[in-house]
C-alpha cells in the first residue's frame, strides 16, 4: 500500500509538472512590440491590423532585412524572456538567400526597453560581420499607421507629392529632399484607391538633420520584399 502511494503521487507530480509545462510554452494572446528604432541601426514595424512584422539592420557592416507574421511564440531556450518572433532575414540585394531570426526581449519591459535579434540559422555571408545575437535599445516609437519597412534601392530616387485624390490620382515631383540609396522607409497605411497611386508606394523617412520626409515613391525603387514572407 505504502509503495500504491508513493506511485500514486510521483504520477500526480509529474502530471502537475507536464501541465505546468505545456503552460509555460503556450504562445501569449496579444503581441507587445510596436512600431519604432533602435539605435540609430534597427528600425522595425509591428502591423498589428495585416498581423505582419518587417524591419531593417544597418550599422555599416551588418546589414538585412527580415520580415514574417506578427505571431507570438514562445522561444523553447529562451521562454523565461516570454514573448518573441520568428521570422526570416535576406540581404536586401539577394531576398532569395535566407536565414531564420528570432526576435525577443530580455528588459523588464519588455521590447519598450529593449530588442534583441539572433540568428537562428547560423553564420551566412550576410550574417558574418553581425555576430550570433545583437541587442539594441529602444530610441523612439513610430506611428501605428507605419504597417511596413522597406529598403531604398536607386541612388536619389524620384519622390512624388499627391497633388489630388482620384482616378488616377494627380501626382507632382518634388524637386529635393529624397531618402538615401540603402536606408529605410517607413511604409505608410493607405485607406482607399484615391490615395494609393498604382505601382506606387506611401512612405515616410527621417533624414539626419530636420523634420520627416514623405511622399509617394515607385515601388521598383524599393528593394523588393519576398512573396513567401510578405
Amino acid at each position: 500500500m505504502r509503495w500504491t502511494g508513493r506511485i500514486i503521487s510521483a504520477i500526480t507530480l509529474l502530471g502537475s509538472a507536464l501541465s505546468l509545462s505545456a503552460a509555460d510554452v503556450a504562445a501569449p494572446v496579444e503581441s507587445t512590440l510596436f512600431s519604432g528604432e533602435f539605435d540609430g541601426v534597427l528600425w522595425v514595424a509591428a502591423d498589428h491590423d495585416g498581423k505582419r512584422l518587417s524591419g531593417y539592420f544597418n550599422d555599416g557592416k551588418c546589414r538585412f532585412a527580415f520580415g514574417g507574421v506578427l505571431k507570438p511564440v514562445f522561444l523553447y531556450q529562451a521562454r523565461d524572456f516570454g514573448e518573441a518572433y520568428e521570422v526570416e532575414g535576406w540581404n536586401p540585394a539577394t531576398p532569395e538567400k535566407r536565414f531564420s531570426i528570432e526576435v525577443y526581449s530580455m528588459a523588464r519591459n519588455g521590447f519598450q526597453g529593449l530588442i534583441s535579434l539572433r540568428f537562428g540559422g547560423g553564420d551566412t555571408p550576410t550574417t558574418s560581420k553581425c555576430g550570433w545575437r545583437r541587442t539594441l535599445d529602444r530610441a523612439n516609437n513610430m506611428s501605428n499607421s507605419f504597417i511596413a519597412v522597406r529598403v531604398v534601392r536607386k541612388s536619389h530616387p524620384r519622390i512624388y507629392d499627391l497633388v489630388k485624390p482620384g482616378d488616377p490620382p494627380l501626382l507632382k515631383l518634388q524637386t529635393k529632399d529624397w531618402p538615401a540609396k540603402g536606408s529605410a522607409v517607413w511604409v505608410t497605411r493607405s485607406y482607399s484607391e484615391g490615395f494609393s497611386p498604382k505601382g506606387f508606394v506611401n512612405i515616410n523617412w527621417y533624414p539626419p538633420e530636420g523634420p520627416p520626409k514623405g511622399g509617394f515613391i515607385r515601388e521598383h525603387d524599393l528593394y523588393a520584399v519576398p512573396t513567401e514572407v510578405q
